[in-house]
């Protein structure tokens, strides 16, 4: 594809790195309120037409926390109980048990970060609200105040995302723009993990239904690739 301008091909991919970012946002509340559906007293369809933001964040909350009990409602004392039920709907594998182990070792780390990442990020709500956000390159340069002294970048994004951040304390309104490097690669995987454990949930609930496991396949999760790609750059200034 010929990009016109090079100026436009950079808005572009920085607009992409953008949703990407804030649907693997999307993606962990589909994915925490499909596990939560297991544990209410309705229909999974009608919960999973009426919940709300407070419920997911406070699912989030409780997988960081590591509090169990509140998360599954009383119904189990450890998270690898949980997902068991909640993503494998009971049924195991034709694998073997260190492979089943791991797979739920991999998908409880995978939902703790997953859930640490939703709630750190403020800038979803800027966005799902149509507040104003401002993508693409970002750089912080200083000098020293020595005459002849030259700008030098310290802090240089590829990728990023700014928002306005809005606190509230005893006396009054506090606000910061912030700045957060986006890596598209991290948010790719983010939602390719989720859909596989969507996946996973899908053909454990069939399985379930007919009895028959040769479907049904241990998901596993690539830790360090996953890291790897994490961002970590942020800068903020306040008004």
């Amino acid at each position: 594809m010929q990009w016109p301008h090079d100026e436009f091909r950079e808005t572009f991919l920085g607009s992409i790195a953008t949703e990407l970012h804030c649907a693997a946002f999307h993606q962990c509340e589909a994915l925490l309120a499909l596990i939560l559906a297991s544990y209410q007293d309705r229909p999974a369809w009608v919960y999973l037409s009426t919940y709300g933001t407070k419920e997911i964040k406070d699912a989030a909350q409780s997988l960081v926390d590591g509090d169990v009990a509140k998360l599954s409602r009383g119904a189990h004392e450890s998270l690898a109980e949980v997902l068991a039920a909640a993503i494998y709907a009971g049924c195991k594998p034709d694998s073997d048990e260190a492979a089943f182990s791991q797979s739920i070792s991999d998908i409880g780390w995978f939902l703790e970060q997953y859930a640490d990442s939703y709630l750190k990020g403020a800038e979803y709500n800027a966005y799902k609200h149509g507040l104003r956000v401002v993508s693409g390159a970002a750089r912080l340069a200083a000098k020293s105040s020595e005459p002849g002294a030259q700008m030098k970048t310290v802090i240089a994004m590829k990728h990023s995302l700014s928002f306005l951040e809005i606190g509230e304390l005893p006396e009054g309104y506090t606000a910061e723009e912030v700045t957060k490097e986006l890596s598209p690669d991290h948010s790719f995987d983010q939602i390719q993990i989720a859909a596989g454990i969507l996946r996973t949930i899908r053909d454990s609930r069939i399985t379930h239904l007919k009895g028959d496991a040769s479907v049904l396949r241990t998901f596993r999760i690539d830790r360090e690739k996953f890291s790897r790609a994490k961002p970590s750059t942020k800068m903020s200034f306040s008004y």
